[in-house]
């Protein structure tokens, strides 16, 4: 249950770390990468309820 507490709390700054680190910007059709990250921050919700 941390975890998920964790996670929930800083999922803001994880998901622009994960975009940052992975070089899905580079590959977006002018810069829109809202797709991605709606994707991503889906997915740690994902995590987080898991967890829970």
């Amino acid at each position: 249950m941390e975890a998920a507490e964790r996670l929930s709390d800083n999922r803001e700054v994880m998901v622009a770390d994960i975009l940052k680190n992975s070089g899905v910007q580079a590959l977006a059709v002018d810069g829109n990468i809202s797709a991605v990250q709606e994707a991503v921050d889906f997915h740690l919700r994902l995590l987080a309820d898991y967890f829970n």
